[in-house]
This record gives C-alpha cells, sequence and structure tokens, in this order.
C-alpha cells in the first residue's frame, strides 16, 4: 500500500475510480462472482467504485502500484491466488500501495534476513525512498495486508526472512491474508479523501447511525432484483434550523446507484 503502508506520493499514478461523493463503496473485478464479493467485502469500507480492473489469468499473482495508462487495468490472478486474502492483498496494489515492509523507515520495525532470502528475491525487500511514498501519519502497520509474512520468498522451511524487531514488542503472526486492517482502511480513506461518517451495508440488515455532524454517505448493497427497505426512525436529523421549505443542510438523499448523480429515488 502506501508507505506506512507506503504509497505513491505522484498523484499521475492514483486511480481515477468514480468518486462517490465521498461515497463509501467497492471495488470489482470482472472475475467470477465469489472473487468479485471478496472484493467487495475487502473494500467495501473504502470510497472507492471502479470498472476498470479487469482480471487475467498468469502464472503469477501481480499488480502495477497505482494507475498504469488509460483504459482497464490488468489484475493478475494466477494457480492458487484466488483466495480472498490475495485477491485483496493485489488490490492494495492496484489503489497505489506498495508493501509495508518497503518503507524508508521500516529498520525500524523489522529486521530482514537476506542470507534467508532465494536467490534473485532480494528486489523484494528494497526499501522505497521518501519522496516516492507517503505514510500520510499513519504508524507502521504489522497487521496490514501489505505485510510480508515472516518466511516469504525463503530458500527453506526453517527460514525466516523478515521478523519484528524485538525492541517492537510485537508478537503475533505478520503478513495475514485475512482482512484489511484497521491501519489499511484509515491510510486508503486518506489517500481517496473519504467521508468520516458513512459505511457500507451487505448484509441482510442493518443500522446507518450517525457518528457525528456532517455529510454521512452510505452504500448498499444487494443482489440484482431485490427490494431494499429503509425505516427511518427516532431523531435521525437534528432539528431545523428554519423553516422546512428552507432547509438545506439536514436532509437524506437517496439515489439508485453509487453516484452523486445517480437518479434521486427520494
Amino acid at each position: 500500500m502506501l508507505l506506512k503502508r507506503a504509497a505513491r506520493r505522484i498523484r499521475d499514478y492514483f486511480f481515477f475510480f468514480e468518486k462517490i461523493g465521498p461515497f463509501l463503496a467497492s471495488l470489482r473485478l470482472r472475475v467470477g462472482p465469489r472473487l468479485n464479493s471478496d472484493a467487495e467485502n475487502a473494500t467495501g469500507r473504502v470510497c472507492l467504485y471502479a470498472k476498470t480492473i479487469k482480471y487475467e489469468p498468469q502464472p503469477r499473482c501481480c499488480s502495477y502500484v497505482g494507475r498504469r495508462g488509460e483504459g482497464p487495468q490488468a489484475i493478475s490472478i494466477g494457480k492458487n491466488c484466488d483466495k480472498f486474502g490475495i485477491v485483496v492483498h493485489e488490490l492494495g496494489h492496484v489503489v497505489g500501495f506498495w508493501h509495508e515492509h518497503t518503507r524508508p523507515d521500516r529498520d525500524m520495525y523489522v529486521d530482514i534476513f537476506y542470507k534467508s532470502i532465494q536467490t534473485g528475491q532480494d528486489y523484494n525487500f528494497e526499501k522505497s525512498k521518501p519522496e516516492e511514498v507517503d505514510s500520510l501519519g499513519e504508524p507502521y502497520d504489522f497487521s496490514s495486508i501489505m505485510h510480508y509474512a515472516r518466511d516469504t520468498f525463503s530458500r527453506g522451511a526453517f527460514y525466516d526472512t523478515i521478523l519484528p524487531k524485538p525492541s517492537t514488542g510485537f508478537r503475533f503472526e505478520i503478513g495475514q491474508r485475512v482482512q484489511l486492517s484497521d491501519g489499511d482502511i484509515r491510510q486508503a480513506k486518506k489517500l481517496y479523501k473519504c467521508a468520516e461518517c458513512g459505511g457500507t451495508l451487505m448484509q441482510e440488515s442493518g443500522n446507518l447511525a450517525i457518528q457525528h455532524s456532517g455529510v454521512c454517505i452510505w452504500h448498499i448493497l444487494s443482489p440484482q432484483g431485490h427490494t431494499i427497505f429503509l425505516n427511518i426512525t427516532g431523531s435521525t436529523l437534528p432539528s431545523p434550523t428554519s423553516e422546512c421549505n428552507e432547509e438545506q443542510d439536514n436532509v437524506i438523499t437517496v439515489r439508485d446507484g453509487v453516484s452523486i448523480t445517480s437518479p434521486i429515488l427520494g
């Protein structure tokens, strides 16, 4: 990811996702339903929605970091790569994030054991330069889905290639491929200037609560053809400050789609 999930600094490499207000939405891959579901569940808390990413069957699991050129961008999900955590990891590269352990200040947090690395794979452990990435104020994240595991590119079953420094006190497993960490989500939201208030609902039911004042935007995902019922109860909105027909700020707008230009339903 970014520096601190090390992310690209140069705006030209940021993906031109359809900005959904600051709408919390999802990334979609042109792959099977299960992978689409994985991508939605992983990125549903980040304000991105793109139909410009396509799946290409390749021998490796890889992706460019950030946007490259015009038109659809390919992401390679090779053999044994079609798993939730690996797909999300590659999507992290797509939106602009490098590997966490390559950030410039990584030597304060991890030790790299070069003698244990497979021949020709040393480049995967090179540090980025400060001018190449930006931490956006986020601390080093051992739990990032963009972090390598302790034995990534190891030359043998019992050789570690990267470990947290003892001084950090971190004793848990690194390199998880289960879910986006809180740091991953915070940093992606900062990078794409997502709204602080809102969320994504993908379950059969749930509550959309206002966390604080300001613009709150929710994205509700449902299978095509299903009906969505909204039940607005209680003092959802602050009391109007003027006549209702003049009130501009305290309103609820429902749109059919993920864009601020989508048709208004009510």
